[in-house]
């Protein structure tokens, strides 16, 4: 193992002590206007396809030919895909995440933004964990389109979660209205920490799928809603339009 410290790195810490020293307690506390603090045990970033909740298992299996990972983690989802037979390329902004990965067999794992990541046009684009939330804001998912699109061909099909969190907005869980004129409701900045170290600040995207929709539309794709659950979690493909 080239590494054991990283300094700047608190996701990547945990899951290189989760994964080399055994530390199976380790937890990873987000700090954020969306809900204070709140902890991630690193073992959630290991888990089996067993353990997936269902919106990922479906997001897998809707999976064809090459796939680019984005913000990969420790590579569960590349590893059940190249085990069925996918080309996989994993990339991780983390150094430790992107260690990880190439230590539990990650064939092609890199450590790289997105936004930086030149290479062949992959059959699938798949992003979870809300994955989509590291455009930032509305802006920033313009400049996701943007990019994305030199990454795919015409039948390429881009899988990615997110949340709808009007409902955090609203007593009994009844409907809200927004003002998407405004600042969007869905933009929150977050702090990562492990141990004694501390991430910048960062913001993060919550983009309801009416949103999406209309976003991907001017981008000229479709947005097409796979699955939902109890939490206003949502799975949603998207395909370029004919």
């Amino acid at each position: 193992m080239t590494k054991h410290t990283y300094p700047n790195d608190p996701l990547g810490q945990a899951l290189y002590d989760y994964y080399f020293k055994r530390e199976k307690e380790g937890r990873i506390k987000t700090i954020s206007e969306l809900g204070g603090k709140d902890f991630m045990p690193a073992s959630m970033f290991f888990r089996t396809y067993e353990e997936m909740p269902e919106l990922e298992k479906i997001a897998l299996k809707k999976c064809y030919g090459s796939v680019l990972d984005i913000g990969a983690g420790a590579g569960c989802h590349a590893l059940w895909l190249q085990r069925n037979g996918h080309p996989v390329t994993a990339i991780d902004t983390s150094p430790g995440a992107v260690d990880v990965m190439k230590e539990q067999g990650v064939s092609d794992a890199r450590q790289i933004s997105f936004y930086e990541f030149t290479d062949k046009p992959y059959d699938t684009v798949f992003m979870m964990m809300n994955g989509i939330g590291f455009a930032g804001d509305l802006q920033g998912l313009e400049r996701f389109f943007n990019h994305v699109r030199t990454l795919i061909h015409e039948e390429s099909v881009i899988l990615l979660d997110s949340t709808d969190i009007s409902y955090l907005f609203s007593e009994r869980n009844q409907t809200v209205e927004i003002d998407l004129s405004s600042a969007y409701y869905g933009v929150f900045d977050f702090v990562m920490e492990y141990k004694n170290i501390r991430s910048q600040q960062f913001y993060w995207l919550y983009i309801d799928f009416a949103s999406l929709e209309v976003f991907a539309d001017d981008f000229g794709f479709e947005a097409i809603k796979l699955h939902e659950d109890d939490r206003y979690q949502y799975l949603a493909k998207l395909k370029r339009k004919k």
